[in-house]
This record gives structure tokens, C-alpha cells and sequence, in this order.
């Protein structure tokens, strides 16, 4: 039986024997483990993998703190919270649309500002996204506070939410294509500051130009 000290300190060998395991596979040609927030990992990275890759899908605090423990090899995130060891590139901008229901006055209305498509009752998405964040910014300092009227935690629940008639959202507009292009949810042209996500590619520094993640770099088109 481990002693109290060896208890506390299993969890942190076992983190410590997983780096290990993931560099020597990394060191043996084995598939590159891609960490990916929620939103770039199921709509933007899937053509872009191979069978030397393995996908693992979380939220952005979960995918950051994969690839600070070794647990993935490169992160595709929508934020980076800036610590050391570790290089960040801009991979690509993705345009934001409103949603609403076919039945909604905005599904015919056109361009509609943002400060009047965000009046209205919003459905919010997976915490931590930073979408809130950029919607405060693009409305200013003197707008009224976004009125969330609940929190579906990602954005396959908001898309469902939305399309049964409970509010509205701002969403990543690669993430409705397959809705709208169906008819159950109709994407609302914002008019006013153009609301943009830039995803990004992170990996540890200093790795040479051989190295898999800076090939899987290659393929997505960063130099």
C-alpha cells in the first residue's frame, strides 16, 4: 500500500508517465495526437486529417491544458491564454451569423444590426469560447448587457434550441451550413462591426522543422 505522500503524488506520476508515452510515440512515428476546442474540431479541422492523426475534441480550457501536460501533441483553439513554452500561429478568420427559426421576423427582415438582433433573448453556447466576450466588444461600452436566457454548453445544443423557437444565437457560420442549407434554421446577415473568430494553431516551441506537428502545420497552410 503507497504511504499518504505516495497517494498524493500517483496522480501527478501517472500525468508524468502519459508525456512520457506520448513523446516516445511521437519520437517512433506513431499517429500525432491533435487536441481541438469543439467548434474547429468537428467543422474545420475533419479534411484535413489523415490516418496519422488522432483527433481529440474538448472545450478550450480542457484542449490548453492538454497540450501544457503532453497529453496532445498541437492544440487548434479559439484562444490562447498566453503562457510560456510554446509557439502560437493564426490558422484562419471564420465569419459569424445570427440564427433564428424559419418562423422568426428576422428569418425575412435582411441585414439586421447587431444591437437589435442581440435585444432579443439569446441562447449561449459552450463557456469560455470567448464569443460573449466579442459581442460585448462589437456592441461598446454603453450597450445594455446580452440578455442569455440559457446555456446549452455547445453548439450542436444551441443549434437545437434554436431551431425549437427558445431565442436566438451568433454562431460560427461554417457551423450551420448543413441547417440552413436544410431550411431548419436561417442564417441573419449582421450588419454593423463584422463579427470574426480566429482559430489557432499551438504547439510546444522549439521543435524542428521535420517534426509531425510541423507538418500537420503545413497542411492546414501556415507556413
Amino acid at each position: 500500500m503507497p504511504t499518504a505522500e505516495g497517494a498524493r503524488f500517483l496522480p501527478h506520476a501517472r500525468a508524468l508517465l502519459e508525456t512520457a508515452q506520448r513523446a516516445l510515440a511521437v519520437l517512433t512515428a506513431r499517429r500525432l495526437v491533435v487536441g481541438a476546442a469543439s467548434n474547429p474540431g468537428i467543422y474545420l479541422l475533419p479534411p484535413y486529417l489523415s490516418e496519422r492523426e488522432e483527433l481529440r475534441i474538448g472545450t478550450n480550457p480542457d484542449t490548453v491544458e492538454r497540450l501544457a501536460s503532453g497529453a496532445v501533441d498541437l492544440a487548434i483553439t479559439e484562444w490562447w491564454d498566453g503562457r510560456q513554452g510554446f509557439e502560437v500561429h493564426a490558422w484562419r478568420d471564420e465569419p459569424m451569423v445570427g440564427i433564428v427559426p424559419p418562423s422568426h421576423p428576422f428569418a425575412c427582415a435582411g441585414p439586421v444590426p447587431l444591437a437589435r438582433f442581440l435585444a432579443e433573448p439569446l441562447i449561449g453556447g459552450e463557456p469560455g469560447t470567448g464569443t460573449g466576450r466579442l459581442l460585448v466588444e462589437a456592441l461598446g461600452q454603453d450597450a445594455s448587457p446580452l440578455r442569455i436566457v440559457r446555456v446549452m454548453g455547445s453548439t450542436e445544443g444551441v443549434k437545437r434550441a434554436v431551431a425549437a423557437g427558445l431565442g436566438v444565437s451568433v454562431v460560427l457560420a461554417c457551423a450551420v451550413r448543413d441547417e440552413v442549407k436544410a431550411g431548419t434554421l436561417v442564417a441573419v446577415p449582421l450588419s454593423g462591426p463584422a463579427l470574426r473568430r480566429r482559430m489557432l494553431a499551438v504547439l510546444p516551441e522549439g521543435l524542428p522543422p521535420t517534426a509531425p506537428q510541423r507538418r500537420f502545420l503545413a497542411r492546414l497552410g501556415i507556413a
